[in-house]
């Protein structure tokens, strides 16, 4: 039988690979003494279907028709998937025990996807990846669930691959990979393993900063667990599966670092390649295609890399094979034209910016394969016309800068899934991020049901050029400005407007990299956060909290959805008061008007007034009655965990 836990050793040729590896690295690094700029790309298929890897091979089995990979069963009805309770049969449940999952089709509950506590551990591992099992998979079916971003789907097979694909930056003694995931999603304690299983893989390789983007295809793998089998009631991440993720992008990391070579830059900024829809008011689109193109001194292409703020779900909602949607147009077409490895980044695609029901010129407003992947050929289109005018630039300076921060998360609805089971995602108390640095704390924390989240930000300079991650999907507003609703004055909450990154940067380039570091949700202005107001409940902290999902607040006649997959009514002023932060102003500095939306109030209050962190602590006030209204087993679990001493929770 064979021992997960352990790689087997290197063969002579293995060996030899390494010694020229360091070799090939320690060229790289005295060639780069004279300075300026390296560049190296990188990608690795994630595609869940057909064979796997060798070393991966016992942990995935491709059902013997579509080739999807899962826990093998017997499929009795023959269609293709694994039968049992959809959420076409149940309704998602958020009250009571959650539904067991159970289903006719017999399968083979294997251990690695159980074996762990869902946070940190697991018992088995390929070269210094841990596949952290969750005990909620025990006797559950863990495998793919497809069209994630719109429900909970059988996948049938793959359309066109997704991918892991890097970049590595190094110049002025700083170190910098970015990655892009085809990917619905990826939280931040993916990020953090990821972090330090870079480390226990490659330990030669030096990386100061590493950034996870997700494009958010929605044609893609459930990497967050909304899309499960029963739609919110079951967890619909594949633990082998996340594992794989990780380490498919690791490895397209050291691809990258490996390959660094010296590279000048040609940024530009393209035209509008096809319409966008912004199905929510008000309407605000970034039409731009921005784009960098690293070339060698011949002027051949090493890598591009192109930002651009669309919704990739362009195939709609009725397809189940795997797919990146139309990035795939875009890399293909880059690709082919320019040559080297191209990467793209999903930027603004809030409020919600999207490509169904737009009119393609030539293909109409229908899905159809041809017409997704034309969207993506256009965007190339774009970056290419834009990119022949540009000079090309030297640079020789690259700085990366991160920002850990606290939030409230005061939507009830997602806390009550997280304690489910459905995210697995820790959570804090007592976390204090506002203000500079001597006024901050850590949180502790408190397992699934805290109050609090913690997340990222990260800036990195690169010359003329920026790229800053966000947390989640991001409004175009805040990137742009355009606040208001003049057309439907019922719509504005009365909050002051967030500062918008175009003012607060100087770069000519403001690439920005959505869903960034996490995805927690729709990250919306809070003059139009409009949420109904319910009274706490079991992880409530009072009232004037988030509703029960689904609930959605209607203003002049528009349906706000988005509240209702957002952590948390004070996100977008977190966000936006980050970002003035990290490009170095001060939005903690109150005699600036400008800093409005930044208070302490505006950042820590929900749109009804109400305090949403518990318990107090200095610094973090609260309001009596909120307290009073903590449900008394969550009270007491908080203070439990506070006993063992403020500020020594976990960092993740």
């Amino acid at each position: 039988m064979l021992d997960h836990r352990s790689s087997p050793l290197p063969t002579r040729a293995t060996s030899a690979g390494l010694v020229l590896a360091v070799l090939g690295a320690l060229l790289i690094a005295s060639t780069h003494d004279a300075g300026g700029l390296l560049a190296g790309f990188g990608a690795r298929t994630i595609t869940p279907v057909g064979d796997p890897p060798a070393e991966w091979a016992d942990y995935f089995t491709p059902h013997p028709e579509t080739g999807v990979w899962g826990e093998p069963y017997e499929d009795l009805n023959e269609d293709g998937c694994y039968s049992g309770l959809t959420n076409e049969d149940l309704g998602p449940l958020l009250d009571g025990e959650p539904p067991s999952g159970a289903a006719p089709e017999p399968h083979v509950d294997q251990p690695w996807n159980s074996t762990g506590d869902a946070y940190e551990t697991g018992a088995f591992s390929v070269r210094g990846v841990t596949i952290v099992g969750d005990p909620d998979s025990t006797g559950k079916w863990d495998g793919v669930w497809g069209n994630a971003g719109f429900g909970a789907k059988c996948a049938t097979g793959m359309h066109d691959d997704t991918w892991a694909r890097a970049v590595v930056l190094d110049a002025g003694g700083t170190t910098v990979a970015m990655v892009s995931l085809d990917v619905v999603g990826l939280f931040n304690i993916e990020v953090q393993r990821a972090r330090q299983e870079l480390t226990a893989r490659y330990p030669q390789m030096q990386i100061d900063e590493l950034v996870v983007s997700s494009t958010h295809t929605h044609e893609g793998v459930d990497t967050m667990g909304y899309w499960g089998q029963l739609f919110l009631n079951t967890d619909g991440k594949f633990p082998a599966y996340q594992a794989y993720l990780r380490s498919r992008m690791i490895d397209a990391i050291h691809d990258a670092w490996t390959a660094r070579e010296e590279a000048r830059v040609k940024f530009a900024v393209g035209e509008q390649p096809v319409p966008i829809r912004d199905s929510r008011p008000p309407v605000v689109t970034d039409p731009e295609v921005l784009a960098a193109q690293f070339i060698r001194e011949d002027g051949s292409t090493i890598g591009t890399v192109v930002n651009w703020s669309n919704h990739p779900e362009a195939q709609g909602s009725r397809n189940s094979l795997v797919s990146s949607d139309f990035p795939h147009g875009t890399r293909e077409k880059l690709e082919a034209t320019l040559g080297g490895t191209a990467v793209y980044f999903s930027g603004a695609v809030g409020g919600l910016q999207t490509p169904l029901g737009v009119d393609i010129p030539g293909f109409g407003s229908d899905v159809s394969w041809e017409r997704t992947y034309a969207i993506g050929e256009r965007v190339a289109d774009s970056a290419i016309a834009a990119l022949a005018d540009a000079e090309a630039v030297e640079i020789d300076t690259l700085e990366a800068s991160r920002r850990q921060f606290y939030l409230d998360s005061d939507n009830n609805a997602l806390r009550a899934l997280n304690a489910r089971g459905i995210f697995d995602l820790p959570t804090y108390v007592g976390g204090a991020s506002w203000g500079p640095p001597e006024q901050h704390q850590e949180g502790v924390r408190v397992e699934e049901v805290g109050p609090q989240g913690k997340t990222e930000m990260v800036l990195v300079d690169l010359g003329p050029a920026m790229f800053l991650t966000v947390p989640g999907e991001l409004s175009p507003e805040i990137e742009l400005g355009g606040f208001g609703r003049p057309d439907c004055p019922e719509a504005d909450t009365g909050r002051p407007f967030e500062p918008a990154f175009s003012d607060q940067y100087e770069q000519e380039y403001r690439f920005v990299l959505g869903l960034g570091q996490d995805e927690l949700g729709y990250i919306i202005p809070g003059y139009d956060f409009h949420i109904l107001k319910a009274p706490g409940d079991v992880v409530g902290v009072g009232p004037g909290v988030v509703p029960v999902g689904g609930v959605e607040v209607v203003r002049c006649g528009e349906k706000h959805y988005e509240e209702t997959v957002s952590i948390s009514s004070v996100f977008a002023p977190w966000v936006a008061c980050i970002g003035k932060e990290l490009s170095g102003a001060d939005p903690w500095d109150m005699t600036d008007p400008e800093n409005a939306a930044c208070s302490r109030d505006n950042m820590h209050l929900d749109p009804y007034g109400v305090e949403v962190s518990v318990p107090p602590f200095p610094g973090v006030p609260l309001h009596p009655e909120a307290y009073d209204q903590l449900h008394p087993e969550y009270r007491t679990q908080l203070e439990a965990a506070l006993s063992h001493g403020h500020g020594h929770g976990h960092d993740h």
